[in-house]
């Protein structure tokens, strides 16, 4: 993958007086983002729709400067961090898109064959070395969308269609958590992502297991879910206690202790182990 830092630049200079929408329209960027909307199950927009939506708050113009100055002539190193992924990935995988380095929308996501980072975000701005790590994440998802399909986020609501959503995400997102766990331990940035404290804190693991299986039993009801529950439950896993996430990472570290990184390589194409491991997990906690 390549660094294409353009459009973060383009909106330094939007946010300093200077008119270029028509430049930010024609970016390659903004294009990533209106598939990554698409691939939510949001309602489609158009990039004239979709660019001012990005700034509805300004953004942290001075931070992204410094961020952006951090990694200029460095390019490498973030390239080299999305190459990290492949170790967490089928062979043959390629990654071939770009690592595009933008203001709003979210601090990172996976539009394949790209990836979009937020350098005015907060996190980054209050740590820019802990950029190559999200490009690491964010390059799994590229590598791991290739090879399995997102479920269908329509009819969320009913259980079994919730759960199939949980186990799918739980896989993408943990699997993604564990490919920058070992570039963050070297870089000496364990404690830089709370995510990261389900490796150390053996009584945070345990609470992320017990929330986890929580969330499964309250989805295991006769009918639909009303739309609130449904949603509260799937806020829990992700943006809330970020479940999907820590108990991702956790399936992983017990998959790759006791039957080694091959197999939880595998685990990408043929999810069974995955989904096994998950629940040995929660029965023994």
């Amino acid at each position: 993958m390549r660094v294409d830092d353009g459009f973060a630049r383009l909106v330094v200079r939007r946010h300093g007086g200077e008119d270029v929408e028509a430049e930010l329209l024609a970016h390659p960027a903004l294009d990533a983002l209106v598939r990554h909307r698409a691939m939510t199950g949001a309602p489609p927009v158009t990039p004239e729709e979709l660019l001012p939506r990005l700034f509805s708050s300004p953004p942290d113009r001075a931070g992204a400067v410094v961020v952006l100055k951090t990694w200029t002539g460095r390019f490498g190193e973030l390239e080299a961090a999305a190459d990290e992924a492949l170790r967490l990935l089928p062979a043959g995988v390629a990654l071939s898109g770009r690592i595009f380095l933008g203001m709003g929308y979210d601090i990172g996501v996976a539009a394949p064959p790209d990836v979009f980072l937020d350098v005015s975000h907060p996190h980054f701005v209050g740590a820019p070395e802990e950029l190559p790590l999200y490009v690491t994440h964010e390059a799994h998802h590229v590598g791991f969308l290739g090879r399995r399909s997102m479920p269908s986020l329509e009819r969320f609501y009913e259980p079994e269609v919730l759960r199939e959503l949980v186990a799918f995400f739980t896989q993408l997102e943990g699997m993604a958590v564990h490919a920058a766990l070992e570039p963050r331990r070297r870089a000496g940035r364990m404690d830089g992502d709370g995510d990261y404290a389900v490796y150390r804190d053996e009584a945070v693991a345990e609470a992320v297991v017990a929330g986890y299986r929580e969330v499964l039993e309250q989805s295991r009801v006769d009918g639909p879910l009303d739309l609130p529950t449904a949603g509260r439950l799937l806020g829990r896993m992700s943006a809330m206690e970020r479940l999907w996430y820590r108990f991702g990472a956790l399936v992983c570290r017990r998959i790759e202790e006791r039957h080694g990184l091959a197999a939880l390589v595998a685990t990408v194409d043929d999810p069974t182990l995955f989904a096994a491991t998950s629940e040995g997990l929660l029965g023994q906690a």
